[in-house]
C-alpha cells in the first residue's frame, strides 16, 4: 500500500507541475485560465489526500511532526468555503459564515493538518445536512481562545454511535440519509 501512495504521489506531483507549464500558453485566454485553475485546484487537492495516506503511517508509527506556522484563519476557511460551495449547491445547501470580528485572526497551527480537519467536517456536514438548510461555519472568541463551529440542522449522531466517529470506514447507522454516497476514512 505504501508504494501505491507513494507512487500515487510521484504521479499527481507531475501532473500538477504540469498545470505551471501550461499556464505559460494559456494566459492570454480567460476561459482557458479558469479551467485552467479548477484543474489545478483539484490537482493539488488530490496531492494533498495522497500525503494524507502517507501521513497516516507516520501517525501510526508515531513519527508524525507537525509544521506549525501563524495563518491567517479567516482566510484558510474562507478558501475552504469557496471550494465546497458548489458541493454544497448541488445538494440544494448554503454555505455561510459567521466570523466574529473579535476573533484573533492569526493562529499558529499546521496549515495542511487543519484544512484536512475543517475539509472533512465541512464534507460531513454536506452529506448528512437536511436539504434546503445552511451549513454554518462560525469563529467566535471565547476569553484567550478561538473557537471554530460547523453546524447544520442535519440528524444528530445518536450517542451509541460516537464510539465509531474516529474508526476507518464507518459510519454509522443513518448512512442511507446521506446527500452524497461515500466511504469514510474516519475523522
Amino acid at each position: 500500500t505504501d508504494m501505491l501512495v507513494h507512487d500515487l504521489k510521484g504521479r499527481m506531483s507531475t501532473m500538477v507541475m504540469s498545470f505551471d507549464l501550461m499556464e505559460l500558453s494559456v494566459k492570454d485566454s480567460p476561459k482557458d485560465m479558469r479551467l485552467l485553475n479548477t484543474m489545478r485546484s483539484s490537482g493539488n487537492r488530490l496531492l494533498s489526500q495522497v500525503n494524507a495516506l502517507l501521513d497516516i503511517r507516520k501517525i501510526q508509527e508515531g513519527r508524525m511532526k507537525l509544521n506549525r506556522q501563524p495563518v491567517d484563519i479567516h482566510q484558510v476557511l474562507r478558501d475552504i468555503i469557496t471550494e465546497y460551495k458548489t458541493s454544497a449547491m448541488l445538494v440544494n445547501l448554503r454555505i455561510e459564515e459567521d466570523f466574529d470580528k473579535e476573533a484573533n485572526p492569526i493562529l499558529t497551527i499546521d496549515i495542511d493538518i487543519f484544512q484536512r480537519i475543517m475539509e472533512n467536517i465541512i464534507w460531513n456536514a454536506i452529506q448528512y445536512a437536511r436539504t434546503n438548510t445552511a451549513i454554518i461555519i462560525s469563529l467566535k472568541k471565547d476569553g484567550l481562545n478561538t473557537l471554530i463551529c460547523i453546524s447544520n440542522e442535519g440528524k444528530l449522531i445518536p450517542p451509541e454511535l460516537n464510539k465509531n466517529l474516529f474508526i476507518p470506514f464507518s459510519d454509522g447507522e443513518n448512512n442511507k440519509e446521506k446527500n452524497v454516497k461515500t466511504v469514510s476514512t474516519g475523522l
